[in-house]
């Protein structure tokens, strides 16, 4: 059911959970859309989204500024100040980072200033990746001073802010993580893992997911979802927030589904999920309920689905045009928001499922479920399941509730530590001796929090930077998944490509040189079969060409003269006239 919508198309970011209820929207004029007085000028805005106020179907705008070009990403992190920073990245290959509390003071009028390049509120400008348009761009969850880039050009960067030396924030700088990295073709979209500060993925045009390890600094796997797709290309991906190795894949029209992914076996996906009859534009995996992965597509069609079983759980009303994205609310957590090029922009809630033709709900959201079975009226009268059971009721009263040897000996505490002033170095003690470190920690932290830190063995550097994205939390590589598949996978590739040749194994040998984008080792190897392997390597390697180097019109010329089909030599933009 439908909360609010306004009549725009845009790339969006929801506010971060800290920020509170009710959240805001952070919009930006999507790339490629264009309205009905055929403008181009693009704008940064904030609404207000108060599923509160009933009578209002409108997402009213609270600040605005304008922007040097339109958007394919938008993100925004808690970092650098107490509304944070909002991200744009852009057509243009440009990253821009603007303060949200300076968007918020332009107000609902501002943008009202001519096209520049330092429109009001930004802060920072990327140009890393100038004349390609930069698809993909994500803050990372764990460590909000950190985001990541990736573009058309088929390069992705690592970017830190850090605090300067007399206060205030230091311009983005880049992070050495990864060197020689190979070119996989353009990125259309990278995610940071939700849990794990160091990993990361990059979806490629080339239909391969790379995820990368940034402590080790390698790649962990790489998923040719492509291969396992009939050919199907990446238009989007998400992390599993509770099962750290898994992700889910969105597939263009060429097969339009969602694939459940583990990196663990990595050579077919685990499930398909199949409803869209258009490419999925957007996925959205829930934080807040783990069993519920919502996707958009090109059908105009909205749906959420159960990743452990495949079936569909629920649909939004479809929108008849073309979807740009769908996010779940972080601090409303049934709330759901869509973009579309209707134009519309929709905050739906995903409780109420009656008109929409959706399956009938599998399995209750979380957040719909009781912490336990009891429930308490108006004088304090308890009805409550007796233990051990499941249909037998017990009533009684708050008024008169027997106090067990637990909370018995907790009142005994608070009453002994009332004894001592609040933040007395003797309240301290006394819990030190009693063997409350934590709360020994928390008494002691009145004008900082480091004596916290101590206690969880986590110093500020780390937690501010230094090294970067690569320093996690304690304890956390002791239950790294990714350690263990990286050490796996970090079997040199000369030695496996080795044992497939010895073991007569040639496709699957040419198919990893191939993988891995060593064309010269697969002529070699392809030559062992003769004929067909070789022309498979052959268009293989034009194909890499014509999306990763069409400069190299001399290879382009001759796959088309091989093959005699000159489209994708047009398409290339190769100027074969001459």
């Amino acid at each position: 059911m439908r909360l609010k919508n306004t009549a725009l198309c845009c790339a969006f970011a929801w506010s971060p959970a800290v920020l509170g209820n009710p959240p805001l929207l952070a919009t930006a004029s999507y790339s490629g859309a264009m309205d009905e007085n055929f403008s181009s000028d693009a704008f940064l805005e904030i609404r207000l989204v108060d599923v509160k106020v009933t009578d209002d179907t409108e997402l009213p705008v609270v600040g605005r500024v304008r922007l040097p070009d339109r958007a394919h990403r938008v993100d925004w992190s808690p970092y650098a100040g107490p509304q944070g920073i909002i991200g744009v990245s852009c057509g243009n290959g440009c990253v821009y980072i603007f303060s949200a509390a300076e968007v918020l003071a332009a107000g609902p009028n501002g943008g009202g200033e001519e096209v520049s390049d330092h429109p009001r509120g930004l802060l920072w400008m990327v140009r890393e990746h100038a004349g390609s348009a930069v698809r993909g761009f994500h803050f990372n969850p764990s460590k909000p001073h950190f985001f990541a880039t990736g573009a058309d050009d088929g390069v992705w960067r690592v970017w830190t802010l850090q605090d300067g030396a007399t206060g205030g924030v230091c311009a983005p700088t880049k992070v050495a993580v990864i060197s020689n990295v190979p070119n996989s073709g353009a990125i259309v979209h990278l995610q940071w893992h939700p849990k794990y500060a160091h990993i990361f993925a990059t979806a490629t045009v080339n239909g391969v997911v790379n995820v990368w390890n940034l402590k080790m600094a390698t790649r962990v796997t790489a998923l040719n979802v492509s291969k396992a797709s009939h050919g199907a290309q990446i238009t989007a991906i998400a992390w599993n927030p509770t099962a750290a190795t898994q992700l889910v894949v969105g597939l263009d029209d060429g097969h339009p589904v969602l694939q459940v992914w583990d990196l663990r076996t990595g050579v077919v996906p685990l499930r398909e999920m199949s409803g869209h009859t258009g490419g999925i534009t957007g996925l959205a995996w829930s934080e807040q309920e783990s069993s519920m992965v919502a996707s958009c597509g090109g059908d105009g069609r909205t749906m959420w689905w159960d990743p452990n079983t495949g079936k569909k759980l629920g649909e939004l009303q479809p929108v008849g045009q073309y979807l740009v994205d769908v996010q779940w609310c972080p601090v409303l957590p049934a709330v759901i928001a869509t973009s579309s090029f209707a134009p519309l922009l929709c905050v739906s809630t995903a409780q109420d499922v009656s008109s929409t033709g959706g399956d009938k709900l599998g399995a209750v959201p979380k957040w719909l479920n009781k912490p336990c079975g009891a429930s308490v009226n108006m004088s304090l009268a308890v009805a409550s399941l007796a233990p051990g059971t499941e249909h037998d009721i017990v009533l009684s009263s708050l008024n008169c509730v027997p106090m067990s040897p637990h909370t018995t000996e907790d009142q005994r505490m608070f009453e002994r530590l009332a004894e001592f002033p609040r933040g007395s170095p003797e309240r301290t003690q006394w819990l030190r001796d009693t063997h409350h470190e934590l709360l020994a920690a928390f008494s002691s932290a009145q004008n900082s929090r480091q004596p916290i830190l101590d206690f969880l063995n986590e110093g500020v550097a780390s937690e501010k930077g230094g090294a970067g994205a690569g320093s996690g939390r304690p304890g956390e590589e002791d239950d790294d998944p990714f350690t263990a598949i990286s050490h796996e996978n970090q079997k040199r590739y000369e030695d496996r490509t080795s044992e497939l040749i010895v073991s007569g194994k040639i496709e699957e040998a040419v198919d990893l040189c191939m993988d891995e984008h060593c064309f010269d080792d697969a002529f070699a190897i392809a030559f062992l079969s003769g004929g067909e392997m070789v022309r498979k390597v052959h268009q293989r390697y034009i194909a890499h060409v014509a999306a990763v180097s069409p400069q190299k019109r001399h290879v382009l010329y001759a796959g088309a003269i091989a093959s005699g089909d000159f489209r994708p030599l047009i398409q290339a933009n190769v100027p074969w006239k001459e």
